[in-house]
């Protein structure tokens, strides 16, 4: 009789902490990480994520630790695939951490030239974004938006059907203790647009809140929220996996979901608005604190981008 109860006991206590683990992630901290499928880049920035505040000179101190063939592999990686040396720009390569509460979430990302916080609230549709450069802090922004606004955000890339092929699929995973499910997006033919990716790979779970999607480098409009998404920027280029690595219940105060806000607020109303705003974005995004072109001829960006590739 006693080692029934035990059994009884111990299959309760198993179906209690299965259906813990399936309910909905509402209230904690959310760790993502992002890495890139090749291991001379990954050893690149790996080094430069060791400065508090990677700059150029990062990229400098790294030449220490390469070899002159690995050197030589990241320069013909970039000019194949010019779109990593922009990503080493935009996206939050040192760091990810996501705080939700209920419906509402805030994110703080930390990028190469730039550290973001983004706040958005799933049950009133509203969201507030807010943007420092890391080497001027002085030069900041902030602006509201809404849903509407996702196609054209700058700090997000928008990844709809018009563009992409939808592929669902059965595949299911495990990620950081949540169960997820791949759907494939690839980008048509027909679509040239230099910022998008060739494919994406999406992994999401009906364990995640969809509030936190408003908060990764790219948008899909899936119905759960995405823990894990490798993007392969173009058809031969390595991938770049952004996914969650740590997740942790707790109870949040109402100052852990305050945003940094800025006096240079803009609006996102109108188109007019919006290519303002885009400018402005992509001009912070851009400071890599270089003040002189090596190249008159050339604009300031495109030459610091070419710095990144040469690692010279």
């Amino acid at each position: 009789m006693r080692s029934i109860l035990l059994y009884i006991v111990s299959w309760c206590l198993f179906c209690l902490n299965a259906n813990a683990q399936k309910q909905v992630f509402t209230e904690g901290y959310l760790k993502y990480s992002i890495t890139i499928g090749d291991k001379t880049m990954l050893k690149l920035l790996e080094f430069v994520a060791k400065d508090k505040t990677p700059s150029m000179a990062s990229f400098e101190k790294a030449k220490s630790i390469l070899s002159k063939e690995e050197i030589d592999h990241i320069q013909n990686l970039t000019q194949k695939n010019p779109s990593i040396g922009m990503s080493l720009l935009i996206l939050p390569y040192f760091g990810d951490d996501i705080w939700i509460q209920k419906d509402k979430v805030l994110a703080k990302a930390k990028a190469f030239t730039y550290s973001i916080e983004n706040y958005w609230d799933q049950s009133s549709g509203f969201g507030k974004c807010y943007l420092v450069s890391n080497v001027h802090p002085e030069k900041n922004l902030t602006y509201d938006y809404d849903k509407n606004y996702t196609e054209n955000n700058k700090v997000q890339t928008y990844i709809g059907s018009d563009k992409f092929e939808i592929q669902r699929t059965n595949e299911k995973v495990t990620i950081a203790g949540f169960e997820a499910y791949k759907t494939i997006y690839t980008r048509k033919s027909s679509v040239t647009a230099h910022n998008l990716p060739y494919k994406l790979e999406v992994y999401e779970s009906p364990q995640m809140s969809q509030a936190v999607n408003f908060s990764h480098p790219y948008y899909t409009e899936e119905e759960n929220g995405i823990v894990k998404i490798n993007a392969y920027l173009s058809k031969d280029a390595p991938p770049l996996t952004y996914e969650l690595v740590k997740a942790e219940n707790k109870n949040l105060s109402p100052s852990q979901m305050n945003i940094h806000t800025s006096k240079n607020v803009f609006p996102t109303k109108t188109l007019l608005d919006q290519a303002t705003l885009g400018f402005q974005v992509l001009g912070l995004m851009m400071d890599t604190g270089q003040q002189q072109a090596e190249n008159e001829d050339e604009p300031t960006t495109v030459n610091n981008l070419k710095k990144i590739e040469k690692l010279s």
